[in-house]
């Protein structure tokens, strides 16, 4: 997925060999990532922190978790911008830091109003884009909908990715590339994140296989 309007980092990034625990000593407040050998930014940070909470109160700890991976794969967490590949059409680009279709998001506010209504496609692009609280609430919620009509977590995280058609037709979705992006950030970033930050996480047979 191609995505524009990058964030700039607000913490400076460090290219030394040293351990990630050195590291950490020389930062107490940051938290490196593994996978890219990169400070998260303080937005970043804030971010994996409002997935988590929002994802506590949709569904516990499993979920938060879920959600928080799913926003490091889609916008690396804001660090890749907000919104996706300007070439598509609009109703066909993606929105926001969870990077949600305009589909997407009218099917989640048609079954929880309480969410919002919007006059134009303009006034919830703009919503999508400019507030990440609703941005990752639809997301969600989303996934929780997702789950419903699918059989494991890996179904339901490809379905958030290809749709839910492509998801249930896919006979191992745990090989699938997009579902093993996200379990890696799972796995090498979230966790870790969660346990630096106070909340850890219980990650065992989230994805299986």
């Amino acid at each position: 997925m191609t995505l524009v309007l990058a964030s700039s980092p607000t913490w400076a990034e460090t290219k030394t060999s040293h351990s990630v625990s050195a590291q950490q000593h020389k930062h107490d407040k940051g938290f490196w990532n593994s996978l890219s050998r990169s400070w998260l930014t303080r937005e970043q940070i804030d971010l994996l922190n409002l997935a988590h909470r929002i994802g506590m109160e949709s569904d516990g700890e499993a979920h938060a978790a879920m959600l928080q991976s799913i926003l490091m794969q889609e916008s690396h967490a804001g660090r890749f911008g907000r919104i996706g590949d300007t070439n598509a059409d609009i109703g066909k680009r993606s929105y926001g830091v969870m990077q949600i279709k305009l589909i997407t998001a009218n099917d989640v506010l048609a079954r929880y109003p309480s969410m919002g209504r919007f006059k134009t496609e303009e006034d919830l692009i703009i919503k999508l884009v400019t507030d990440d609280y609703f941005n990752i609430q639809i997301a969600s919620r989303h996934l929780l909908l997702l789950r419903n009509h699918t059989k494991r977590e890996a179904q339901a995280v490809m379905a958030y990715n290809t749709g839910l058609s492509k998801a249930l037709k896919h006979w191992y979705p745990e090989k699938f590339r997009y579902v093993r992006k996200v379990k890696r950030y799972l796995t090498h970033v979230v966790t870790p994140f969660n346990r630096r930050y106070g909340n850890e996480i219980q990650t065992v047979a989230l994805l299986d296989g």
